[in-house]
């Protein structure tokens, strides 16, 4: 059964969030990957994924979240709709507009 992490409700709630896409680099890959993969456990609300990985957070242009440092492309996304528990495991399904490449 799929769970949601701590991410989901806050993008629905409210409606932004950045995504980090990994280096062409195979060696740089293989690291950022580890660290991704780290951000995406579940960690209790008042601890910071960025900080417990090592990754860089940056500002970003036009959404409140951080972008990762180390990404060579970083996506800023507002929410366009959220169709909740669409499937047989309870998944939700967000539509985005990207706000900024």
């Amino acid at each position: 059964m799929s769970t949601p992490t701590k991410r989901t409700p806050a993008f629905a709630e409210r409606g932004y969030k950045t995504i980090a896409v990994s280096s062409d680099d195979a060696e740089r890959t293989r690291a950022m990957a580890e660290k991704m993969n780290q951000c995406s456990w579940t960690y209790p609300p008042e601890v910071d994924e960025m900080t417990e990985t090592g990754f860089t957070p940056v500002p970003s242009v036009k959404v409140a979240p951080p972008r990762v440092g180390e990404s060579p492309v970083q996506i800023e996304c507002r929410l366009h709709s959220c169709n909740a528990g669409t499937d047989n495991h309870n998944r939700s399904a967000f539509f985005s507009h990207f706000s900024s490449l």
